[in-house]
């Protein structure tokens, strides 16, 4: 693992995050850290640029090297999510990505193929394919109750 990371007109955010780290090394799921207490780690207040650029790194940090996503209950406290928590978060994120498929295969769907050149057609032609795959599959997917045994 690469230590030093350029860094462009501001202070780097790993001081901080060990800061934070050796403050909590015993992070579970269900834990729960109150925005004041973090506060008091790193001395810089909730409303500040810097508590949430040293918060997402921190927050980023525990997701890559020990698999514990965290959520934040604004202005409140951040919260190490539950087996069951992860799954209703990935599935609120998917939701809102399918949204945009579905928003992108509309807008070119609804564009003027004549208007288009033979290559911008074939990528249209190739975006709808892609997009009315995963559509299809989502709402077959979605009428399940149990998952798909493998």
């Amino acid at each position: 693992m690469v230590e030093a990371k350029e860094y462009f007109g501001g202070l780097p955010t790993k001081p901080d995050v060990d800061a934070i780290m050796k403050a909590y090394p015993n992070l579970k799921e269900g834990d729960v850290i109150t925005y004041r207490e973090i506060e008091e780690v790193i001395g810089k207040t909730w409303t500040s640029s810097r508590f949430r650029t040293v918060t997402l790194a921190w927050r980023q940090e525990l997701y890559n090297e020990y698999n514990l996503h965290v959520r934040c209950d604004p202005a409140v406290a951040f919260h190490v999510e539950l087996p069951k928590e992860r799954v209703s978060t990935g599935f609120k994120k998917a939701r809102g990505g399918f949204r945009k498929i579905r928003r992108s295969a509309d807008l070119v769907a609804r564009t003027d193929q004549a208007a288009l050149s033979q290559e911008d057609r074939l990528k249209a032609d190739r975006l709808l394919f892609v997009t009315g795959s995963m559509i299809g599959v989502w709402n077959t997917q979605a009428k399940q109750i149990a998952p798909p045994k493998r």
